[in-house]
């Protein structure tokens, strides 16, 4: 999404007939192992549970043949990333405010919406809070600079 910081791994997110594909997943493995990456195909519903309406504000990338390649949901990307609260993550979240990818009162709700079901996706919610909380103070002191 146009941030220079470069990433390590890519998750994938594979829409049927694609998602029970071993030779598309194949494929992707042996990509990624050629250009250094890490990939992992494991549904984000896996980790957190998805904002209402996430499948419509995934933003196709691009198209190559018959496969259309989508950046998954910014605002799911985005809990994933503070449910996990590692220092790039913020930085990531921080980035997609930023640019507008993301509005921090939405991001506000969608964060409210989750912590009700936090154990069940193995996620503190005071962990959770606490990492939102940083995000929120370094956005607002991004906004006054």
């Amino acid at each position: 999404m146009g941030n220079p910081r470069r990433t390590l791994d890519i998750d994938i997110a594979l829409a049927s007939p694609q998602r029970k594909s071993s030779e598309f997943i194949n494929t992707m493995e042996s990509l990624a192992k050629e250009m250094k990456l890490e990939v992992e195909v494991i549904p984000i519903e896996d980790f957190i549970p998805l904002p209402e309406d996430a499948d419509t504000r995934h933003q196709q990338v691009s198209q190559y043949g018959s496969l259309v390649v989508f950046v998954y949901d910014p605002y799911s990307i985005a809990l994933s990333k503070i449910a996990r609260g590692f220092e790039t993550d913020i930085q990531d979240v921080l980035f997609l405010i930023r640019n507008n990818f993301i509005i921090m009162e939405e991001l506000t709700r969608f964060v409210g919406a989750l912590l009700p079901q936090a154990w069940d996706f193995d996620i503190d919610p005071d962990e959770m809070m606490s990492y939102f909380k940083t995000i929120q103070q370094l956005s607002a002191k991004n906004n006054h600079q």
